[in-house]
């Protein structure tokens, strides 16, 4: 009896051994599955590290890349320009129709044309009577020399402004601010005069108005029109009876109450 108690006691210890160590294999698996996924974060971490820093690499090489774009840009000096914004004096003028526009010593806005001609030749028109003239010219620098088939000469000051746009200007005279107009010739060129669109106003008002017009005046708007003021009597010291806004190639536009208007429409004399 003693025997078999022994070995049953023995035996139950050895089942107790056993049941021990089986708790200790299972407790040490969850950590196990805990520290791998503790590593997770970290492995996702530098996974989402490495993809910003290609991000913020692609974006620094596209932002390098636009600098580089825009500074590759033509400089001042490609485009004619000096440094300080200036453009650059050109050796000539362009070959071409200019418009000279100026506001004479009574402080009246006018017009004329200038053909240029490369051989240093030209004509000038003026747009209040259509006269022309012929001319020679020279330039150097900033000194533009102008000689006229009248036998007028004159040394003008130059400011180029851009490519297209520069004043001359003189001791007692007007300064003009030329800008570019055409390629085409002044033969191919087509307009009413001042003195034209002033008489044909006349005519218009009388032939449609109850108040008669005695005198005209004619110049250069503020936007390039032709403004042609009505006068009751024969001078500019009686009642204005009306004013046209009027275009120089067309010969229409509006008078001051908005009211359409056509000049071409009534007998010119």
């Amino acid at each position: 009896m003693k025997k078999t108690a022994l070995l049953c006691i023995s035996f139950t210890a050895a089942i107790c051994l056993a049941a021990c160590g089986d708790t200790s294999v299972s407790d040490s698996e969850p950590a196990a599955s805990s520290q791998t996924t503790a590593s997770a974060p970290t492995e996702q971490a530098e996974s989402t590290s490495a993809s910003t820093e290609a991000s913020s690499e692609t974006t620094t090489k596209k932002t390098t890349a636009k600098t580089e774009t825009t500074t590759a840009a033509p400089t001042t000096e490609e485009k004619g320009q000096s440094e300080n914004g200036n453009y650059e004096d050109p050796d000539s003028i362009s070959a071409g129709l200019w418009l000279s526009t100026y506001t004479d010593m009574g402080g009246v806005r006018g017009q004329r044309y200038y053909e240029m001609h490369d051989d240093g030749t030209g004509i000038c028109v003026r747009q209040d009577n259509g006269s022309s003239l012929d001319l020679t010219y020279t330039l150097e620098g900033t000194k533009l020399s102008m000689n006229f088939s009248n036998g007028d000469s004159t040394v003008y000051d130059v400011n180029f402004l851009n490519a297209d746009l520069f004043t001359i200007s003189a001791v007692n005279e007007v300064t003009e601010e030329w800008s570019w107009y055409s390629n085409m010739k002044l033969s191919e060129l087509s307009f009413y005069t001042n003195e034209e669109l002033g008489e044909m106003s006349r005519n218009y008002f009388n032939s449609s108005d109850g108040r008669g017009c005695g005198y005209t005046e004619v110049c250069v708007g503020d936007e390039d029109n032709i403004v042609v003021t009505l006068y009751e009597e024969d001078d500019n010291t009686s009642d204005i009876v009306n004013i046209y806004y009027l275009d120089r190639y067309t010969a229409d536009g509006h008078d001051w109450d908005n009211a359409y208007i056509d000049l071409t429409s009534v007998p010119r004399w």
